[in-house]
């Protein structure tokens, strides 16, 4: 299996994280530009997007879906508590959890972008609106992930795609952007419960300050 992705990709991270949890080997090849040239990842993908995998005759393009690859053809081998969900959301849930799903990668949008936008000296929430409403929809998101979520997690006693998705881009933008998102008593308690699983420990980039030496919460 190849996967190749850009370096500190919060999806590329998701899906390693998948791969850790599953014990699969895979060979990295990791960009490290920025902003790849087209000649670059024309012959990897037709959207001109990474993370790209290739496992056999099998192609895949969208991180979601390597996801659900990994989970369909692979057993877990990671022993933890609590377990891998083995399923992208909960049958018993699993609109619920589709509903989260959906918002979290609203969030991851919204976050990428205030990213791009505030890497611009002269833009401000107050020159620019469309700024002004992510920040606004980024923090509006969070308070109702915090509504949703338990102590344990978004799928009590499983490590759910749910609680990765948060995990990854959390990371990322506190790291890099200095996301003020910490307060929010669940989603504080979710983070610190999965912040020394060995998949995630594993999957930060090296330039990324380790979850236990960031989380308050931790003892």
């Amino acid at each position: 299996m190849d996967f190749h992705f850009a370096y500190g990709s919060p999806a590329a991270r998701k899906v390693r994280i998948y791969l850790a949890e599953k014990g699969v080997k895979v060979t990295e090849h990791v960009k490290h530009r920025g902003f790849l040239p087209v000649e670059d990842i024309a012959p990897l993908n037709p959207n001109l997007t990474i993370p790209v995998m290739f496992d056999g005759d099998v192609t895949m393009f969208d991180s979601q879906i390597m996801v659900a690859y990994v989970l369909d053809k692979y057993q877990s081998v990671l022993e933890a508590d609590p377990p891998l969900l083995p399923t992208l959301v909960r049958l018993d849930h699993k609109w619920h959890d589709a509903n989260l799903l959906a918002t979290l990668q609203t969030l991851s949008v919204s976050l990428e972008h205030t990213h791009c936008l505030e890497n611009h000296d002269k833009l401000t929430d107050e020159t620019v609106p469309y700024l002004k409403r992510e920040h606004t929809r980024i923090n509006s998101i969070l308070d109702w992930l915090d509504k949703q979520a338990s102590p344990e997690g978004f799928a009590p006693g499983w490590f759910s795609l749910m609680d990765i998705m948060f995990i990854v881009h959390i990371d990322f933008s506190e790291t890099r952007n200095g996301l003020d998102w910490r307060g929010r008593n669940n989603l504080d308690r979710l983070y610190a419960a999965f912040a020394d699983r060995p998949s995630v420990v594993q999957t930060l980039y090296p330039w990324m300050t380790p979850a236990a030496d960031v989380n308050p919460q931790r003892t």
